[in-house]
């Protein structure tokens, strides 16, 4: 697969002081886990954060953002089990909150925690809660969530779920007003590989052929997507063939 060569936001680099070029993004994550940690630190079983929540300190939705942070900080350093358990805290307190995009940015955590620990027909079952809270004038979130959505029920073999996410994952981003030409793109490589995975090879054929005279308006022939579509191309020639 190559869906990950296609970004699906393009951001503009962030100017950064002398000082914090020197500050990485992974010596940042640990700082940010070091003071989490002081503010955090168990104790007894019962962590302070709770307590704060219990006492009227923290509100719903501010612990929901505590922990769901502390759980993505974890997730980026590879440490699963305490992502899970800060995540977890987090979903616990979602029936308190009336936030659609906490649940959402919630819901959404949860499945590439579950993801990373390979297990995807869970984080497939989160995707779809992200999705289903996910407001409908919020139309490039939908795209987004769409696309991810496709993206998990092609790992667990859902082809023809994958291909009809991706094509709404495609209509909303033409109607969302800054669209997005790269993840359109993205998805409709997706879709043409996963046609080929359901031995769709006319079809996935087609569809790459139409992919590169899109790309050739855009790239040089030399162009990195271009030559990987074309070797995707290739294989599905070379399937027919065979």
């Amino acid at each position: 697969m190559i869906r990950g060569m296609y970004s699906p936001v393009k951001t503009k680099p962030v100017s950064k002081s002398p000082c914090c070029a020197r500050i990485n993004a992974r010596t940042m994550q640990k700082l940010c886990l070091q003071a989490f940690k002081h503010e955090s630190q168990t104790l007894g079983g019962t962590l302070p954060s709770m307590t704060r929540f219990e006492n009227g300190v923290l509100t719903a939705t501010e612990f929901v953002q505590h922990y769901r942070g502390a759980a993505n900080n974890y997730l980026n350093l590879g440490d699963l089990e305490k992502a899970q358990k800060y995540i977890t805290a987090a979903e616990n307190k979602l029936t308190e909150i009336n936030d659609s995009t906490e649940v959402v940015l919630t819901y959404s955590l949860l499945s590439k925690i579950c993801e990373a620990q390979k297990n995807f027909t869970a984080a497939t079952q989160y995707a779809e809660k992200a999705l289903a809270a996910t407001e409908p004038e919020n139309i490039n979130d939908l795209s987004h969530n769409y696309r991810r959505l496709g993206d998990l029920y092609w790992r667990i073999g859902k082809f023809a779920d994958s291909i009809d996410c991706y094509e709404k994952a495609i209509n909303f981003q033409r109607e969302y007003e800054h669209t997005n030409l790269d993840f359109i793109e993205g998805a409709q490589v997706s879709i043409a590989i996963t046609l080929k995975d359901m031995g769709r090879l006319d079809e996935s054929d087609k569809l790459f052929q139409e992919i590169l005279v899109q790309m050739a308006e855009l790239y040089p022939d030399s162009h990195n997507k271009i030559r990987q579509v074309k070797k995707l191309l290739a294989e599905v020639r070379s399937k027919k063939n065979s």
